[in-house]
């Protein structure tokens, strides 16, 4: 989007699902064989990962976590292509926050708060439909 009514330029073509950080668009292959970040001109996009079941974004770390295609375990980005690392099990749905990462789990009985080194998370909230994460 441009900011103006009705005025939208083409960046690429379909994909899966595509995550929106404060930088740039991440795109999940239709196949979901890959994860490319968009270069920020044109219809161009670099691979910066293989398969992911999904991907969320937001503004911590590199701005991107991804899930893994058959265990849903969640890595993250680490800024350059290829590289990433596992930061914990799978979940319902995650939300990429400033300052960390969400998870609600598998169960949707609860929400967890990534404490940002390792594996560890610490339980923030009980059961919810659905979580996302952003600046109010």
């Amino acid at each position: 989007y441009l900011g103006v009514p009705d005025s939208w330029q083409y960046i690429g073509s379909a994909g899966a699902s595509f995550a929106v950080a404060g930088d740039t668009v991440y795109g999940l292959t239709p196949g979901r064989d890959a994860v490319y970040r968009y270069d920020g001109s044109g219809s161009s996009w670099t691979k910066i990962g293989g398969p992911a079941g999904q991907i969320y974004a937001g503004d911590w770390g590199y701005g991107l976590v991804a899930t893994s295609p058959s265990a849903g375990d969640l890595k993250a980005y680490l800024g350059t292509p290829d590289s990433w690392r596992f930061i914990g099990t799978a979940g319902a749905s995650f939300a990429v926050a400033t300052d960390t990462v969400y998870k609600l789990t598998p169960t949707s009985n609860a929400v967890y708060r990534y404490v940002g080194s390792g594996l560890t998370w610490t339980k923030v909230g009980d059961a919810a439909h659905s979580i996302i994460a952003g600046d109010i």
